[in-house]
């Protein structure tokens, strides 16, 4: 597995709004830079900072980066969630992986990896899910319709009232120990409990 296929698993990946330096511009120390970086070649770790705090101290990113002010947006690997806020997170030290198209950014993998284990209510309605990892993801009343699963893992993974209707490549998905009510709709022929799952008191 390469470094961007781990910190995706991890959910370790995320993004970060800048001016158009590179220099934070959603409040913090406006004249920070991360040292430039690409997913095959990454910038240098950040200097380590240890007391980190939600909106306070720390190094900041989020996983909807369309949510927050900026002229230039980066994908970056986090070494850990130490705190979160809805897309907000906080964490000790962070690294470029490289800048992106703002409008084309917010790939539907790494808002999953990012935003796990709360997709509570999660819009990814023709997302490309493909090979994402949603292990024991909360996904209860989110929509999924024609979502694309091949080869997607949902173990474990919460679906009460979650709409999978047209979803596709279902079948590719791995479901073992999913729990889902009578009020969640699935593709059209897809069996959950032949795939593992196994329906639930909602």
């Amino acid at each position: 597995m390469n470094l961007f296929a781990r910190a995706l698993a991890d959910g370790r990946l995320f993004w970060r709004c800048a001016d158009q330096y590179g220099r934070s511009c959603n409040g913090g120390d406006r004249t920070f830079r991360l040292e430039p970086g690409t997913v095959k070649k990454p910038g240098p770790w950040a200097p380590r900072i240890d007391d980190v705090l939600l909106c306070s101290r720390g190094y900041h990113a989020t996983s909807d980066p369309l949510r927050w002010s900026g002229l230039t947006v980066e994908l970056v690997e986090v070494d850990a969630v130490a705190e979160r806020l809805d897309n907000k997170i906080v964490c000790h030290t962070m690294r470029s992986l490289g800048r992106v198209d703002p409008m084309q950014c917010a790939d539907a993998r790494i808002f999953v990896a990012a935003s796990r284990p709360d997709l509570n209510g999660a819009s990814l309605d023709g997302a490309s899910l493909d090979g994402a990892s949603l292990n024991r993801a909360s996904l209860n009343r989110a929509s999924l319709y024609r979502a694309s699963l091949d080869g997607a893992s949902l173990d474990g993974a919460s679906l009460d009232r979650a709409s999978l209707n047209g979803a596709r490549h279902a079948d590719d998905a791995t479901w073992t120990g999913a729990r889902y009510s009578r009020y969640t709709s699935w593709p059209p022929g897809f069996d959950p409990k032949a795939h593992g799952a196994t329906e639930v008191e909602p």
